[in-house]
């Protein structure tokens, strides 16, 4: 059975913010393709590792950390307080998204996807979508966004989901919309749309901080309850 940090086995220490931009170099984070045996632990390692240097950057970790991996929620990260946040990660994205992605690997090469119909579409060949107007593109990404996050309020629910001190759900944005968005104003609909969505949801769990990260960049941060307010330093 291989072990997820390497040689660290399941659980990984940092000391300092060096320590953790070295040990995080070091561990493998690539992630193959849908076609060469992608795994959802090549995900979260990728994930793990964005999160990770991001909170570093804007220095919201607090050292020595310690990252537990688990399976509900994905991680434990504890720092020299006993402070725990549980960060559980997903991916957000259509299934027809993801089924034409799939199919784009094995195309020839200069085929390409469509942006809006999910069509592949072979060298030669003429686009058929009919584009986007204004902001079209962040009106549709809002849902698929939200319908990720209501999934995993289910999965938080469950009995067998470990709570922490502080609950986090980092979502990888893989939706066919991403590339197109504007992140500023996509945010600003999402937060108009996520505080009324988590209120009517049936669930007495909730997680307290969604973070958004697409390709190596970090979309943004929205809190939902006042503990997210005790994560100045993790």
């Amino acid at each position: 059975m291989s072990r997820f940090f390497g040689e660290h086995g399941d659980r990984i220490k940092f000391y300092d913010s060096n320590d953790l931009t070295i040990k995080l170099s070091q561990l493998d984070c690539t992630v193959p393709g849908r076609t060469k045996g992608r795994t959802s632990a090549h995900r979260e390692r990728y994930c793990l590792k964005l999160y990770l240097l991001h909170q570093a950057k804007l220095r919201l970790l607090k050292f020595p950390l310690r990252v537990t991996k688990t399976e509900a929620p994905d991680f434990i990260i504890s720092n020299a307080q006993n402070l725990r946040t549980g960060l559980e990660i997903t991916e957000a994205g259509t299934e027809e998204y993801q089924r034409a992605m799939t199919e784009l690997e094995k195309s020839p090469v200069g085929t390409v996807l469509e942006s809006g119909t999910n069509k592949l579409v072979k060298k030669g060949e003429r686009l058929i979508g009919e584009g986007w107007n204004g902001d079209s593109v962040e009106r549709e990404w809002v849902p698929v966004i939200i319908r990720a996050i209501v999934n995993k309020f289910s999965s938080l629910n469950k009995q067998h989901f470990q709570l922490a001190e502080i609950n986090e759900l980092l979502i990888y944005d893989n939706s066919h919309l991403a590339v197109m968005l504007d992140f500023n104003k996509a945010l600003s609909f999402l937060r108009a749309n996520i505080l009324e969505v988590v209120t009517d949801v049936n669930f007495k769990k909730k997680f307290h901080i969604i973070s958004i990260i697409h390709s190596q960049d970090y979309l943004g941060i929205i809190s939902l309850g006042d503990k997210a307010n005790r994560k100045n330093k993790i």
